[in-house]
Parts: C-alpha cells; structure tokens; sequence
C-alpha cells in the first residue's frame, strides 16, 4: 500500500512530499524516496501589494531656489506674530499654508504622492530640540498602530541632534521622509522645523535640498512688545 508523508517547510511557503517505492528484492518491504521540494498551494506568510508611484520625475539635487524668503507666523487673532522665518524655497513651487505657522511647497501639476516640502515655525511650543525631535517621533510611532490611521511601516534611520530619515508606508504608497529642527537664538529652544518627503527615487533630491534649505534658516523673532 502506498504511503504519503507530508512537512511543512521551515522556510515558510514550501512542503515536503515523500512516496514510499517498494524495494525489487521483495514485496513485503517498502522504502522511502528521497524527499523533494515542492511549492505549497498557500504561502505561510501573505505577500503585501504596494502601491506603484506616481511618474512624476524624479527631483533632482541642484535645483534652484529662491534665497531669503520671509515667513511670518499668525497669532491668535490671525496678525502677524513676533515670529518669523527667513529661508531658501524651490524657485516655482507653489506654497500653501492651511495653519498659522505651517507652509506646503509643492512643484506644480506633480501628483500628490510625489515630493513636496513642509516647513512650520514652532518656538511657541518652548520645547527643545531634543524634545521637539522626540515628540515628533513619538507622534510618528502613534500613527504606526492607531487603526484608524493610514500610517504603517515606521521606521528612523540617519538620526542625530537635528533631526532623522523615516521610511513608511502612507495608503500603499513607500514613502521616505527628512525632518530637521533649528534652534531659536536662545540656542535651546526649537525654533522652526523643515521636512522634505517623497519617494524612493526622489532621495538623493530630498536630502539636497533639506541641506541646502536648512543651512539657509535663520529665525527672526521681535521684542516683545513691539
């Protein structure tokens, strides 16, 4: 009688069939053949689909920028702030703000899944630096396990005192991300924060231009009073 065996691999994915072959020198004795490897009709472990990204191209690194443009927080009551910012901005990209001390820099007729930059004035907060990079950490480290959140697949590399790199995955879509923080000219304080974001193929782009944007911040900040 014919006998089958069947393992699961412990590669995940892949089973193990053996046949028993009775032997020539009598009918009474069976054997085993040599096992062999055979893909099993469900993988152990799901394969994930991403997203594909957008064509937009790929942003370059030495792209021009328009030097020394102001930004100027909005107070309570909708006025300017004693708080501002002057930096470097991609030459024709189109800036948006939807808060009182955040700014979107896009370049037009790009999808929305492409590259993009955010910068944001936060010295009101009074946190360091330190903890202004921790809290935004720990901020991105929430929205990996909420649910309810599009966010999954968090990951920092390329951390030190000014900020990090993170690698995520944003409604399917890959997604990388630079943020950096500048101090107020206390030296302590958190001042402002800048983060370029895009895809993949737009990284060495993005880590040109944070570099180039970020040793351009300079903040500006009135006497009180005045």
């Amino acid at each position: 009688m014919a006998l089958v065996a069947l393992a699961v691999g412990a590669g995940g994915g892949w089973a193990l069939a053996a046949r028993d072959v009775p032997e020539k020198d009598g009918p009474e004795r069976t054997g085993f053949a040599t096992p062999a490897p055979i893909r099993a009709a469900h993988p152990e472990f799901p394969v994930r689909i991403y997203q594909d990204d957008p064509d937009d191209p790929a942003l370059e690194p030495g792209i021009p920028l328009d030097a020394g443009v102001r930004l100027t927080a909005q107070d309570a009551q909708g006025r300017p702030s004693r708080y501002s910012l002057s930096l470097d901005v991609p030459k024709g990209w189109t800036q948006s703000s939807s808060a009182p001390a955040e700014w979107r820099f896009t370049r037009p007729g790009n999808d929305i899944n492409a590259f993009g930059m955010r910068v944001k004035i936060v010295v009101t907060d009074e946190d360091s630096v330190a903890r202004a990079i921790a809290n935004r950490e720990a901020a991105w480290r929430s929205a990996d396990v909420q649910p309810e959140n599009t966010v999954d697949s968090v990951n920092f590399t390329q951390e030190d005192s000014f900020g990090f790199r993170v690698d995520y995955v944003e409604d399917g879509y890959k997604r990388v991300a630079f943020e950096r923080w500048i101090p107020a000219n206390d030296g302590t304080t958190a001042f402002a924060t800048v983060a370029v974001f895009g895809r993949e193929r737009d990284v060495a782009g993005m880590e040109d231009l944070i570099n180039l944007v970020y040793a351009s911040m300079t903040p500006i900040e009135r006497p009180a009073g005045n």
